[in-house]
Formats: structure tokens, sequence, C-alpha cells
């Protein structure tokens, strides 16, 4: 008997006109010694969802079976005795192989173990990016995203500084968050975003980053300078777009009349004739923005004018003056003439010289410096007047 259970039979002993007889024998059962294994003890699958292969059980008790990985499956979980496992494998996406590991235990018996190996995909490199145009704000640290979506490893650059990505690596999908610095002109700039992997065609995003709205300002919107000949001062101009500069007044020159962006202007003055402080405006423009205004003072100077008797012939006087001022000649001269001027060049009076002696009524002009011209068929005479 070479099982696990006692067995019987009966012998029956028959004669003529008797009754029969029966003997019944008890055979014991066998010593049996559990056992338990498996072949093989390794398996390949493909990569392929739903590929499947089988082990067998040899075996003389009940038995049972499991998986380790999700991934795997069994035709059958228990049993007893002999039996053929199939194990079936969802299907691996990924570049690398993988294992899973199917015990089977039995009552009094060592487990055994078959481990099964699943290729690996092959996989055809992808990348892919979304959107491919990006727009953000002008102020800094304006940020906005794009995805990636890839089965392999991938590195992200921009093309500019000012712009900055995170993460700048990774493998797989993911999604990159792009953050700029602050655009402090008035134009819109670009960046470009490029991102790489093995085997895959680069795919690159544009990135606009708007335009700031324009600015203009200046420093100081005051300033002081001395009444000497060619004094000079400064002031900032801080802008994000062109501008242009002029002075109200022609003693006050400017060494920059138009530029771009921030700027230092000097402004320098001629000499104050007049013993009294004098103002120019300087007015700065930039489109889209109001004008700005300096206000530049020049010290007042020391009146100084020609002496009254300029030559033999020709005597100015007073000088200075406070109402008229008066050109004595010794005699008339055939085709000359007298004429005043302010220091902006302009003409105030004009004479014929016909006679010897002319008066000029500045009643209505401003204190300050005047220019006389004598002009001869021979030369032209210059003398400098103050009106007080």
């Amino acid at each position: 008997n070479t099982t696990s259970n006692p067995r019987t039979a009966t012998v029956t002993v028959s004669g003529v006109g008797v009754t029969s007889k029966t003997v019944t024998i008890t055979q014991a059962a066998a010593v049996i010694v559990p056992s338990l294994a498996v072949f093989p003890t390794t398996l390949g699958v493909n990569a392929a969802a739903n590929s499947t292969s089988t082990f067998t059980i040899t075996s003389n008790t009940n038995w049972t079976a499991s998986s380790n990985q999700g991934w795997l499956m069994l035709s059958s979980s228990s049993g007893s005795n002999n039996s053929t496992i199939t194990v079936t494998a969802a299907a691996n996406t990924t570049s690398n192989p993988r294992t899973a590991t199917v015990t089977v235990s039995g009552v009094g018996v060592a487990s055994k173990t078959v481990t099964i190996t699943q290729a690996a995909a092959v996989i055809v490199p992808s990348l892919a990016v979304f959107p491919t145009t990006l727009s953000v704000n002008a102020a800094a640290n304006s940020t906005s995203t794009f995805t990636i979506t890839s089965n392999i490893n991938w590195t992200a650059s921009s093309n500019k500084n000012w712009l900055t990505l995170s993460p700048i690596s990774g493998s797989n999908n993911a999604t990159i968050t792009v953050a700029v610095a602050a655009n402090t002109v008035t134009s819109p700039r670009t960046a470009v975003i490029t991102i790489t992997g093995s085997g895959v065609t680069s795919k690159t995003i544009t990135v606009t980053q708007n335009a700031a709205l324009p600015a203009l300002s200046v420093s100081p919107t005051v300033l002081s300078i001395g009444a000497a000949a060619n004094s000079t001062s400064s002031f900032t101009i801080t802008a994000n777009q062109s501008w242009t500069a002029s002075s109200n007044q022609n003693w006050l020159k400017l060494n920059g009349t138009a530029g771009l962006y921030n700027a230092t202007i000097i402004v320098t003055a001629k000499a104050n004739p007049i013993n009294t402080p004098r103002e120019a405006l300087v007015t700065v423009s930039s489109s889209g923005v109001d004008s700005k205004v300096i206000s530049i003072t020049q010290e007042a100077g020391t009146l100084t004018g020609d002496a009254e008797v300029t030559n033999d012939n020709i005597r100015i006087y007073p000088n200075p003056f406070t109402e008229k001022v008066s050109v004595t000649l010794s005699k008339a001269i055939p085709n000359a003439y007298i004429g005043i001027y302010n220091l902006n060049g302009v003409q105030l009076f004009y004479s014929d010289v016909k006679v010897s002696f002319v008066e000029f009524d500045m009643t209505k002009y401003p204190s300050g410096l005047y220019i006389v011209k004598i002009k001869t068929p021979d030369e032209v005479i210059t003398k400098n007047v103050v009106k007080y």
C-alpha cells in the first residue's frame, strides 16, 4: 500500500450446502514522506501583455502557490499532488526587464520558488512638449508652465539668462515652470527653450515676455549753477525707452539732447552778465509718459560794460544806464548804421548813421547786458552796455 490511507479486502469461502464464510483483511496505510518539487525553477516571458509560460509541480501532498508581483498571475493557486501551472504576465512598458517570484508551499515540506523574468519592452524613444509658445508678464518672477511627454531622459535649457527653468532635467513625463526677470523696456522680448533627449528630435518652446509700461524720471528736479562762464551741473534720466531733452534758454547747453534708456546729462552755462539770478528750464520728454522738468537757477553775475568813451570818434553813455542809452559820433558816417541786440542776437533797435547823435529808449526791456554794434564800410565796432 503506497497511499497514506489503510485499505481493506474481503476473502469469501464457499461450499455446497453450507453458508459462505468471509474473512476481512485490512492493510495498513503506507508511511508516506511528504514531497514537493517544481520544474523548472526559472522561467522567461515576453514583454507583451498576456505572455505566458508554465512550470510543473510534482508532489504527494496538498500545496499552495502565490506570486509576489501583481503583474504576474497564476492559473491555479492551490492543489494536491502533481500539477502544471501557467503564469501570465501583464505588459512590461519599461526599458528594463523585471522579475517575479512564485512560491509553492506544502505541509511538512520546504517551500519551492520559481523565478520568472519578463523581458524589457522594445521602446521607441518619444519626446513632445505642449504648448510650444508661452507668454509671461513683464513683472519680475512672472511664471508660466509647459508639459513634457516622454519615455526617456531629457534636459531643458534656455538661450536667455533672464529666463530660468525648474527642473532642468528629468525622465518620462514632467511639468516645467519658467520664471523671468523683470522686462524694464517698452518692447517685448523672447527666449527659446530647448528640450533634448537621446534618439529623438529636440523640441523648442518660444517664450515672449510682455513689454514694460513706459517710465521716465529725472533727479534732481532743481539745480543751481555758478555765474561764471562754463559753469556746469548734472542730472540723471532714468527711462526704459528713448527720450529727448531741451533747454528753454540759449545760455544753457546740454551735452545730450536725445538718448535711449538711462543717462547722465551735463548742463553748461554761459556767464551770467546781470547781478540777479536767472532761470532755465530743461524739459525731458518720452512717448506715453508725462514730460519731466528740471529747474536750473544760475547765480547772479557781476555787471560789467565797456568804458563810455570807446575811441576818439565814438561815445556810448551812460553805461550802465537805467532807461536810455545814447551814442554820439564825432561826425555822421555815410553808409553806416547802429543797432542794439540782446544776448540772443535779436535786434531791438536799428538806426542809419545820418546824424552824429542817436538815443535809444530801453525802458521796456529788462535789466541785463546788451550789445551795441556800429557797422561802417570799413569796420564793425561792438560794445557791451548794461541796463540796471
